[in-house]
């Protein structure tokens, strides 16, 4: 088979895996979501570390299921950093198989506590429902970090894809309502731009896992009410000021049609003065990191980790 694009052939197999996204239903995604919340839910404490499961409540009254990821290293630790994860999917998927070991390995490599939020989705939760969520996390984290055991000043966020777009926006608000404090924001491969005009969103309409004929039909679903006045809320990259963002790792990768958005959102946060690690990923397509045993996953992974503790333990 001859491939259009020269991605890693360490991808073949989740590029085959994911390709039902192009001709998904909404009844198709319900479904994956149900089977994916049973994967969740027998995510468990093992001998490495411990999980602990509940419930808190967004600030509109929504019920958010959380998981907390701790190393057994850090159980007698009285402030231990922090990372809370927004995952990715395209606003419709919830957390997938992947993120939990992903998860597992930056709370035990960096090592930190890691708290997860299956956030509200599409389609019947449009904007600003995940962001509420979202920010809510972050607000709850702060506010239960002696109940948690964390260090409210060594919080730091971070997501994929729909997940990026959760954590730049979540900085954003936090910088803007002087909120909480971010210690750093860890972004890979998001969506920062709704208006899908950049190079890579034109050319790429048919690479693996997510292109932007899907980023077309999401958008639609996401705005179904509209930006409600915060289209920077929606796409941070229309920010009317970068200044005052904290400490970031971007990272791109090759053959995705977010990959220039992202590129563009790094450099104009460095270019307002943020330390910006802009990572741009070669041979790779969105979401790449599913494929964990690839060498170019785990050399990239290792700059996460390293990203998270220069922030969490600076």
């Amino acid at each position: 088979m001859i491939k259009k694009y020269d991605y890693h052939s360490d991808f073949d197999s989740i590029s085959e895996q994911y390709d039902f996204l192009n001709t998904a239903t909404l009844d198709d995604f319900a479904a994956l979501n149900v089977e994916l919340r049973k994967l969740w839910s027998e995510n468990n404490s093992d001998n490495l570390v411990s999980v602990t499961k509940k419930k808190i409540k967004s600030s509109d009254g929504y019920m958010c299921d959380i998981q907390i990821i701790e190393p057994h290293s850090l159980e007698n630790t009285k402030d231990a950093p922090c990372l809370l994860f927004y995952h990715a999917g395209g606003f419709l998927i919830t957390g997938m198989a992947h993120h939990i070991g992903l998860l597992r390995d930056y709370a035990l490599s960096t090592p930190c506590k890691v708290i997860y939020i299956d956030y509200r989705l599409l389609p019947e939760h449009p904007f600003p429902a995940a962001l509420t969520d979202c920010y809510s996390l972050l607000e709850w984290a702060s506010e239960h970090a002696d109940e948690l055991r964390i260090d409210p000043e060594r919080i730091a966020i971070g997501g994929d894809s729909a997940g990026g777009c959760m954590t730049a926006a979540v900085a954003q608000m936090a910088r803007d309502k002087n909120g909480p404090s971010i210690t750093g924001q860890m972004i890979c491969f998001p969506t920062t731009d709704a208006d899908m005009a950049t190079e890579s969103m034109i050319a790429f309409t048919d690479t693996p896992i997510w292109n932007s004929v899907l980023s077309k039909g999401m958008w639609p679903l996401y705005l179904k009410n509209g930006d409600l006045g915060t289209p920077q809320y929606v796409s941070p990259i229309k920010t009317a000021s970068f200044e005052n963002l904290p400490k970031a790792y971007m990272e791109t990768a090759e053959f995705d049609c977010l990959r220039d958005e992202g590129i563009a959102y790094a450099k104009s946060m460095a270019k307002a003065g943020v330390p910006v690690q802009l990572n741009e990923t070669k041979r790779t397509i969105h979401c790449y990191d599913a494929e964990a045993e690839s060498t170019i996953t785990k050399e990239n992974i290792a700059k996460r980790i390293d990203f998270l503790k220069s922030v969490l333990y600076s």
